[in-house]
């Protein structure tokens, strides 16, 4: 659809766009508040600092998109395409991610706070400083991803594969990891205090100086990984 085209139905309080192709529009810091984009082809296009608050966008192709800054709290964007699209400091606190592909996406600083991930693919994201706390990453793909310094008090990630991720001073105090995969994960000076481990596979993890104060290892895989001057459950340090 041409630009103009849509911006004069929206502005005529038009709000059904399913399926309209908007590949690479220029749409910085525009109001789409209510829009209903299911499906639509958004592909490269520039959504820097757009207002989405309310919008439907389950399903939507927004590979390539440029988010930053963007509202989308408490948006729809289930089983959306998100590959390689730059999220940065995006507001998508308490929005529904469920099955999103967020392959290599750049949410850096972005607030996922309350967010529901579940089944999402993550692999190589880039999530550094992100706010992930009380969100639901059940069973997510989190291969490779970046979470240096990211947030994650009470996140679900149990059944989640977070292999050869790196959580590097990440804080995941009372963060639930039951059955989680984090082989040759880098955990190193992360706060991992009342964390449920039950099960978890930390096999060739990087735990340098982490804190796993009141944690729970009794069935917790830990063979070959790297424990130096971790903080035990018990609160003495391992050397």
């Amino acid at each position: 659809m041409d630009i103009d085209k849509f911006l004069r139905q929206y502005a005529a309080e038009e709000r059904d766009f399913r399926k309209v192709s908007l590949r690479g529009a220029d749409l910085r810091e525009i109001d789409l508040r209510g829009a209903d984009l299911r499906g639509a082809d958004l592909r490269g296009a520039n959504l820097i600092e757009a207002n989405l608050l309310g919008a439907s966008l389950d399903g939507v192709d927004l590979s390539e998109a440029h988010l930053s800054g963007a509202l989308l709290s408490g948006v729809g964007l289930s089983r959306a395409i998100l590959k390689g699209a730059d999220i940065t400091k995006a507001d998508l606190a308490k929005t529904n991610l469920r099955g999103t592909n967020l392959c290599k996406a750049d949410l850096s600083g972005a607030d996922l706070s309350s967010a529901d991930l579940s089944g999402a693919d993550l692999s190589g994201a880039d999530l550094t400083e992100a706010v992930l706390s009380q969100a639901n990453l059940y069973q997510a793909y989190l291969v490779g991803a970046n979470l240096t310094r990211a947030i994650l008090n009470q996140v679900n990630l149990s059944q989640a594969d977070l292999s050869g991720a790196s959580l590097k001073h990440a804080t995941l105090s009372g963060a639930n990891f039951s059955l989680a995969l984090l082989v040759k994960t880098n955990l190193s000076r992360a706060d991992l205090s009342g964390a449920n481990l039950d099960h978890a596979n930390l096999s060739q993890a990087y735990l340098f100086q982490a804190n796993l104060a009141k944690v729970d290892l009794t069935n917790t895989n830990l063979s070959q990984a790297e424990l130096g001057k971790v903080i035990m459950p018990d609160g003495t340090i391992y050397d």
